[in-house]
C-alpha cells in the first residue's frame, strides 16, 4: 500500500505507475491523479484552452463530436 501525494488516499501498489528513480520504484501520485494532470497539460498546451473551456465546449456540443456527431465515450 502507498499513499498518493495528490489525493492522499492509500492505494494498492498496482495503482501507481513505475518510476525506477524512486526508492520504492513507484511514482508519488496514483494513476488516476497522474492521468488527470497529464490530460490537463495536453489540453492546455496542444489546444491552448483550459480544462474548464474544454468541458464547456463538450457540453455545448451535447457530448458529441462537432464533425461526425458521434457521442463521446
Amino acid at each position: 500500500m502507498k499513499q498518493c501525494k495528490v489525493c492522499n488516499i492509500n492505494k494498492k501498489n498496482s495503482e501507481f505507475y513505475a518510476d525506477p528513480s524512486k526508492k520504492d520504484k513507484l511514482k508519488n501520485e496514483c494513476k488516476v491523479c497522474y492521468n488527470h494532470r497529464t490530460n490537463k497539460y495536453i489540453v492546455k498546451f496542444k489546444y491552448n484552452i483550459t480544462a474548464e473551456q474544454k468541458q464547456a465546449m463538450v457540453e455545448s456540443q451535447n457530448n458529441c463530436c462537432a464533425i461526425c456527431q458521434e457521442p463521446f465515450i
